[in-house]
């Protein structure tokens, strides 16, 4: 007895500090549906007891239970436990307890605290095979701290003050916080942090953190296979790899459907042009299958139906026979008489089923308002006067449709250079045509693919028919590509100012109308009932359905899209998004000159303080824009702009600058005092307008002179008393002139 109650005692102390060891009482954790090992840390002789408690419950006896094996678990050779099919209610404390032969207790061995949990449950956080995590520390490690890590119940990394005993110094950052690399599933599990402070007392229970590392998610396929004689088709979702922790997401024509399960289910006629496909996905990853139709159903076609009828039209089926005024008419549909006339000794026959205005005088069926219930095979027969059976009468086989329904092309960018168009029809059974710019396409799919860039403006539109009749699309153009701006903006704005966004759609009161700003609905009419005014300032939604961006700033940029629903929640129209670029107004810019190169060149530079690669440059001269020069410098011979003013302007796609004009200064004379820089060219043209000035009044004066001597010869003679005096005269004149 007392050494029941010793055990009991122990299994206690044993559950109660295995409840405390850890924050959750877990030293490990174990998936539902999954196999654990309880390791015995013990090597057992063939002489010796062992039993495995759960909590304080005796699971096996190795004295009692030779065989060693429970309903869901069994124990090893070396003792270890070993826990198969696990479900919550295996989650618990497990101790062995091991005796030798005389029945005394051997020693004190290890117990473990087994956590099962569903597998959303069980983490906290995951991460992708391969990739790096980074276990967070909370709390704010000292200097004199020492630090260690467990993963579950093993320290890997340990640091005393700041000398490491166990692990690498990078193997935590700068906070203590655990950097993982190149993480494997086995890295799995729970990760706790303990501190210590210098005097080697814990600082109290840190918050651990259970990681779950997974294995990306492989590409899934669709198999399509038909049940039910072929009317019910089974869609099933291949994933290429056997972990449990996915989940499975079906759609429709892109449309998400409810279904979760691996295999779907439908009616093959109710699918017959729709395209399904499987997305799979994990905590850190999905994928998305081909899309798949199935081929369990057959569209109409001649071999099954010669004749067509719409919904509530009226049709003729022929009886192809002629037919004697003597003769009697059945005609049955499928296997059910619908007209019959028998002989009468007056010339009229008996109507037995129908009447006479169900048939036309050649003996075809008339039929009115038709509904789908009229489907099917008509058979005449027709009996001659002596009641013999006319051979070879051909069964007419009538297929009753609905006429289809407006079709709509939805557009998908995959990416910026390709574009997908798809045509949306709420029916089966049609055909597909495409037309680009009013003219048919080769292709019949419901979706169309097309580079972006090679289709810009052209637009497109679906024709769907069956063989009682079509309708065509409104046409729609791409989107994805943007011709007019390499940026991929579709307008601008400047910061400061208001930008209307055009809903190009008539509003009706029923509809719910969306606004996003990329992938976020800044606006719902449902939601914003006041004046379809929002609660934020910087844009209102008016009377129809437009938004108006009111003090543009810079984050306001981006894609704004509408989307209209009716009031049973259907998408109406394919709307056109519009790509909004807004940027500050261009500063006013500055121009600086500088004398370059030997055959003295001047270069003008501009100069804006705002970066931006919108910014576009001109040069300007007295107004007049100069050719060619559409770069930040320009640079010109300076005789070519001695006297010319030159300015720049700076532009942008919401604003205008020019600067003041700057005149060359490379070519400036002695003028008023001040020296400019040398010019041999200047002094050789001004030197040699001298020298001709000189040699000039040179000439002038000889001549003169010249002329002078001869007056005074003759002077001399005619006048000899003023001789003296006219030489002295000329003697002057030479003098001078040498002067």
């Amino acid at each position: 007895m007392a050494s029941v109650t010793t055990t009991a005692v122990f299994l206690l102390c044993h559950f109660f500090i295995a409840s405390t060891d850890s924050q959750d009482g877990c030293d490990e954790y174990a998936e539902t549906g999954t196999n654990f090992t309880v390791l015995l840390k013990h090597t057992l002789k063939e002489s010796e007891n062992l039993r495995w408690f759960h909590n304080t419950t005796i699971i096996f006896n190795s004295k009692l239970d030779k065989g060693g094996k429970g309903k869901d678990f069994f124990v090893e050779s070396t003792g270890s436990l070993k826990l198969t099919k696990l479900t919550k209610d295996k989650s618990g404390l497990y101790t062995p307890m091991v005796y030798d032969e005389d029945g005394t207790y051997v020693e004190d061995l290890p117990s473990l605290s087994l956590c099962i949990l569903d597998f959303q449950d069980g983490c906290d956080e995951y991460a992708a095979a391969g990739t790096s995590f980074t276990v967070p520390l909370k709390h704010k490690l000292q200097e004199s701290s020492s630090l260690r890590w467990l993963h579950v119940t093993k320290i890997i990394f340990k640091r005393r003050k700041k000398q490491v005993i166990t692990g690498k110094n990078e193997d935590v950052d700068s906070t203590g916080s655990l950097k993982l690399t190149q993480l494997t599933k086995d890295k799995s599990g729970q990760y706790t942090p303990q501190v210590y402070d210098e005097d080697g007392v814990s600082v109290g229970h840190l918050q651990s953190l259970r990681l779950c590392v997974l294995d990306r998610v492989q590409k899934p396929n669709v198999s399509v296979r038909c049940t039910d004689s072929k009317t019910n088709v089974n869609f099933t979702c291949n994933v290429g790899q056997n972990e449990k922790n996915f989940m499975i997401e079906w759609f429709m024509d892109d449309e998400k459907l409810e279904e979760k399960e691996k295999t779907l289910t439908r009616v093959a006629k109710d699918v017959a042009n729709a395209r399904f496909s499987c997305n799979v996905s994990n905590p850190v990853s999905s994928d998305i299958s081909l899309p798949v139709q199935q081929n369990c159903y057959e569209l109409y076609s001649q071999d099954v139906c010669n004749l067509y009828g719409a919904i509530g039209d009226s049709i003729v089926v022929p009886l192809n026979h002629k037919l004697d005024k003597a003769s009697v008419l059945k005609w049955k549909h499928n296997d059910t008489i619908i007209f019959e006339q028998r002989k009468n000794k007056s010339p009229n026959p008996i109507y037995v089923k129908g009447k006479k205005d169900d048939i036309n005088p050649d003996g075809s069926l008339k039929l009115t308002n038709l509904d789908a219930n009229d489907s099917g095979n008509y058979i005449p027969k027709v009996y001659s006067q002596d009641g013999a059976l006319e051979s070879n009468m051909k069964i007419t086989r009538l297929c009753v449709l609905a006429r289809v329904q407006k079709p709509r092309v939805k557009i998908m960018c995959p990416n910026k250079s390709e574009v997908k168009f798809t045509c949306v029809v709420s029916q089966n059974d049609f055909n597909i045509e495409w037309l680009m710019e009013g003219k048919r396409l080769k292709e019949k799919e419901m979706t169309l693919t097309r580079v972006a860039k090679d289709v810009v403006n052209a637009s497109f539109s679906c024709n769907v028919s069956n063989p009682v009749s079509s309708e065509l699309s409104l046409p729609v153009q791409q989107n994805c590509y943007a011709p007019h701006s390499q940026d991929g903006c579709d307008e601008y704005a400047a910061t400061g100012s208001s930008f209307t966004v055009p809903l190009k759609h008539k509003l009706q009161e029923s509809e719910n109308l969306r606004w996003f700003h990329n992938t976020t609905i800044i606006f719902n009419s449902k939601l914003d009932k006041r004046t379809k005014r929002n609660t934020r300032k910087d844009f209102f939604v008016d009377s129809t359905g437009s938004l108006k961006l009111t003090k543009l700033m810079k984050d306001n940029s981006g894609q704004y899209a509408p989307i209209v629903h009716d009031e049973e929640g259907r998408n109406v129209a394919h709307l056109l998004s519009l790509s909004l670029c807004v940027l500050d107004p261009v500063q006013k810019p500055n121009v600086t000159m500088k004398c370059t190169g030997s055959t003295i060149n001047v270069s003008f530079t501009c100069s804006v303080d705002q970066k931006e690669n919108y910014l576009e440059y001109k040069w300007l001269t007295k107004d007049k824009e100069l050719e060619g020069n559409l770069k930040d410098t320009l640079t010109k011979k300076a005789e070519d702009v001695m006297n010319l003013p030159i300015a720049c302007n700076v532009s942008n796609p919401v604003s205008f600058a020019i600067s003041e004009p700057v005149y060359q200064e490379c070519l400036k004379l002695y003028v008023a005092g001040e020296k400019s820089g040398p010019n041999i060219w200047v002094f050789v043209r001004f030197g040699a307008g001298f020298f001709l000035l000189l040699l000039l009044t040179v000439i002038v004066c000889a001549t003169s002179l010249t002329q002078k001597n001869k007056y005074a010869i003759r002077d001399k003679e005619e006048f000899p008393l003023s001789q003296s005096g006219t030489e002295t005269t000329a003697a002057a004149a030479v003098g001078q002139l040498h002067k």
